[in-house]
C-alpha cells in the first residue's frame, strides 16, 4: 500500500469515525477531550511505522486494522451515547423496559456513527415536552 493510500483509508476508515465520536460526546459531556485529538496522531504514526518499517504486510492486513479500530470506537461510542439517552429516559420517567426499547427501535446505532444522533434525540425530548404540556 502505498504512503498516500495509507493516508486516505486512515482517514476514511477510522479518524472520521474517531472524530465523529469526540465532537458527540464532547458535545453531550461538555468535557475537555483535547487529548483525544493527539491520540489521533499517535495512532496514525504507530501504525504507519509499523506497516512501512515492517514490511511485507499486506493492503487488506492494513484495512483490517483500521476497520478493527473503527468498529471499537463505534462499539465505544454506542455504548455511552445509549447510556446517556437510557438516563435522560429515566429522568422523563421511562421505566427500564420502556427507556431500553426506544433506544433500541428509535437510535440508529449501527456500525458507523451518526452525526445527528444527538439531533434525533433532541426532537425527541421536545415532543416529550410538548406532550407533557398539552401542546401537539
Amino acid at each position: 500500500m502505498e504512503k498516500s493510500d495509507f493516508l486516505y483509508n486512515f482517514t476514511n476508515i477510522y479518524f472520521s469515525e474517531a472524530v465523529k465520536e469526540t465532537v458527540l460526546i464532547e458535545n453531550w459531556e461538555e468535557g475537555d477531550f483535547q487529548y483525544r485529538y493527539v491520540e489521533y496522531a499517535d495512532m496514525f504514526t504507530r501504525a504507519s511505522n509499523e506497516y512501512f518499517k515492517k514490511g511485507g504486510v499486506s493492503d487488506e492486513e492494513i484495512i483490517y486494522f483500521l476497520s478493527n479500530n473503527k468498529k471499537n470506537i463505534v462499539n465505544a461510542f454506542n455504548e455511552k451515547i445509549s447510556k446517556h439517552f437510557y438516563n435522560e429516559l429515566l429522568k422523563q420517567g421511562f421505566d427500564d423496559a420502556a427507556a431500553n426499547q426506544f433506544i433500541k427501535s428509535s437510535m440508529p446505532l449501527g456500525g458507523s456513527i451518526n452525526p445527528k444522533i444527538l439531533e434525533l434525540f433532541r426532537s425527541y425530548e421536545e415532543r416529550l415536552f410538548e406532550a407533557n404540556i398539552g401542546v401537539v
